[in-house]
């Protein structure tokens, strides 16, 4: 009796990028409407006087800036790509 190997393919993994932002949420806020998302910001309390502010882009992209000026991207397929595009050449 032969033994029948399957392939498993690897689990989905979401892409997950965290680099700094040198302006302020107001900034981001502008870059991210400037270049055309569609969706909403959130403040979202992390701690006692520390919040992160998390945009969910209509597409499915998320961007989150915390208070040490921290993004991350976080969501799957083009619509990652071009949130980042249009964000990275600021960080």
């Amino acid at each position: 009796m032969q033994k029948i190997q399957r392939k498993i393919p690897p689990p989905i993994r979401l892409k997950k990028v965290k680099q700094r932002f040198p302006g302020s949420i107001e900034v981001l806020k502008k870059l991210v409407a400037d270049a055309g998302f569609i969706g909403e910001w959130r403040p979202q309390r992390i701690s006692t006087g520390n919040f992160k502010h998390v945009f969910r882009g209509n597409d499915g992209s998320v961007l989150t800036f915390y208070a040490s000026q921290t993004v991350q991207f976080q969501g799957k397929g083009k619509d990652l790509s071009e949130l980042e595009a249009a964000i990275g050449k600021y960080l």
